[in-house]
């Protein structure tokens, strides 16, 4: 008997643990905001008025890069007092943290603009600083890890010597899979990034029309500095291109996303959304961003745009199979699966077959055999994991239902 009540404890005290790692799942959702509506409040409240995992929910925050925004909202909602005091020190730290890297790359961003129009060089803020700045209205709630320029292919070389003159220097040992900018560091009071871009992407893999952004692009204020950046539509087609790059932070760039939308609803040009991602090769990225930006943060899509957008049915899976909504409510390390199976998530987003082979094999060595053999070993291994992720997922929601 004794050894039945202690395996019925065992049990209640898993269920227990798994109920509060789903709340704090929830919570973190909820908190992804720029600002929360009164509905979003209420539901606050009820999941708080019970047992959360706390400890993890800091860690998930922190791995999906979300963790000034967190801290925030439920400091605004008057929530801090459920928090435990180590787990809100550390909210509250990570918040000043951001705020101290942030100021500081924003003024050095202004600082390197300034540096490059006054020898005539045109450039246009892309990513963190100017989404902090536009998209949030508080330059403190989104975490800036280095900052972006697009310039034009011609100004390359100078820009390049500008940003050296400023004490940049290149970051060695880059491979040239990304042959669309350049990477350079200086140390200040922690090493600054600075990328500069000449486009957006792989001109083989995506077609960014490079004059039609330029002329498009809106003004934007730095530190009182006057800069550049992408209009409204065009922001929206490049972070979403961008999302599934990264393995994590998932959700920190899904919000930029989702906090666009809000913003610009009502005012985008959905037609011309629709258009470019078909011309620029990015319709089954657009569509899975925006699906994912309004079934997980309640971002406004349009139904009609978004049908526009979708995929064929396998592509579709597919998709759903390797990027599924848990890599933006989970922490996982880096491992050789992960990296894997973004880069075949990445493939299938491509236009056709040729690119998705380009991404595919990119990483595989130079022998041609090598390539071919380590793509199709690995290609299988990351459709037999996601389909063993399916079934798993099949067989809990089988047992569950079975037992209520």
């Amino acid at each position: 008997m004794q050894r039945i009540a202690g395996k019925c404890q065992t049990i209640q005290k898993h269920k227990g643990k798994k109920a509060g790692r789903k709340s704090a799942r929830e919570v973190l959702l909820l908190c992804t905001t720029a600002c929360l509506s009164p509905r979003v409040k209420e539901r606050l409240g009820q999941i708080l008025a019970n047992p959360l995992d706390w400890k993890y929910f800091v860690e998930l925050a922190a791995y999906q890069g979300v963790i000034p925004l967190v801290n925030h909202n439920l400091s605004v909602a008057d929530f801090s007092s459920h928090i435990p005091q180590p787990c809100g020190n550390q909210l509250k730290q990570a918040y000043k943290y951001t705020v101290y890297r942030n100021v500081i790359l924003t003024s050095e961003l202004a600082h390197v603009v300034t540096a490059l129009r006054s020898e005539g060089i045109e450039t246009i803020c892309l990513k963190g600083t100017a989404l902090a700045e536009v998209i949030y209205g508080n330059a403190c709630l989104r975490p800036v890890t280095d900052m972006d320029i697009l310039i034009h292919p011609e100004d390359k070389a100078r820009a390049g010597s500008i940003v050296a003159g400023l004490g940049y220097k290149r970051v060695a040992g880059k491979d040239n899979h990304h042959p669309f900018h350049e990477e350079y560091h200086k140390e200040a009071a922690f090493t600054l990034f600075l990328e500069l871009h000449w486009n957006l992407d792989n001109k083989q893999l995506v077609a960014f029309p490079e004059e039609q952004l330029w002329s498009r692009a809106q003004p934007l204020e730095l530190s009182g500095t006057a800069c550049w950046m992408l209009s409204p539509e065009d922001n929206l087609m490049f972070l979403a291109n961008h999302l599934h790059k990264h393995n994590s932070h998932q959700l920190k760039l899904l919000c930029d996303i989702a906090e666009l939308l809000k913003k610009y609803e009502g005012k985008l040009d959905w037609d011309y959304i629709t258009i470019s991602a078909q011309s620029w090769q990015i319709k089954p990225a657009a569509y899975l961003a925006l699906k994912r930006a309004q079934e997980l943060l309640g971002a406004p899509v349009p139904a009609g745009p978004h049908v526009r957008l979708r995929p064929s049915f396998w592509r579709r899976f597919l998709l759903e199979l390797f990027t599924g909504q848990e890599s933006f409510i989970s922490q996982s390390a880096e491992t050789k699966l992960s990296s894997e199976t973004s880069a075949l998530a990445h493939g299938l987003m491509m236009k056709g077959s040729h690119e998705m082979t380009t991404v595919l094999t990119r990483y595989r060595g130079p022998w041609k055999r090598v390539r071919w053999l380590r793509t199709v070993f690995w290609t299988t291994v990351v459709v037999a994991a996601g389909l063993g992720r399916c079934l798993t997922r099949i067989a809990a929601k089988h047992d569950f239902i079975a037992s209520n």
